[in-house]
């Protein structure tokens, strides 16, 4: 369902609620025009106010998703031919690999935010990286890091794996509601 031009999306305790516009309203994004109320600055103003090329951007929307799984097999690597660790065994590491590709899909988000949805209010952005990382990564990289070096039993091992796999389709989720509202 589309928000009709002038719609506003109002935040209320109970969360996002769309609702229809309010002249002079401080209170809420108005979907379909240019300016957010409540003077929040969009992606786009605020890579123009801080003149970022977009060949920079795009470097980093290259290279962020590539360091992040290269980051995780390097992990997974030492681990592997640690004694201590994986003991050479691979189904540990699974993981490790995963945590990386959960890693890389939100920094892929974060970029395809600033370069393709320039509507998106900043403190948006700063969410997918603060709750993307931060709240629900940090946990992750502990339970990752755990299964992977104290070898844990195989149970354990498989339930790191399906929540990883849980928040990467609801990461992908995510996603594909980010681009449906705030597509030009």
């Amino acid at each position: 369902m589309q928000p009709e031009q002038g719609a506003t999306l109002h935040t209320s305790s109970s969360g996002p609620v769309l609702g229809p516009a309010m002249k002079g309203s401080d209170q809420g994004i108005t979907v379909g025009e240019e300016n957010l109320e409540a003077g929040g600055i969009t992606v786009g103003e605020e890579n123009l106010k801080a003149g970022n090329p977009r060949c920079l951007l795009w470097v980093m929307a290259v290279y962020l998703p590539m360091a992040c799984i290269g980051g995780s097999l390097a992990a997974a690597y030492v681990a592997f031919i640690n004694p201590h660790a994986a003991n050479g065994r691979l189904w540990p590491l699974s993981p490790i690999i995963l945590l990386g590709i959960y890693m890389a899909l939100v920094s892929a988000m974060t970029m395809h935010v600033n370069l393709h949805l320039p509507r998106t209010p900043v403190a948006v952005r700063d969410d997918i990286l603060e709750v993307g990382l931060g709240y629900v990564g940090f946990p992750l990289i502990v339970a990752s890091s755990a299964v992977a070096c104290f070898d844990l039993a195989w149970w354990a091992v498989v339930a790191v794996v399906c929540l990883l796999v849980i928040v990467i389709f609801a990461a992908i989720a995510f996603w594909v509601r980010l681009v449906r509202t705030y597509k030009k």
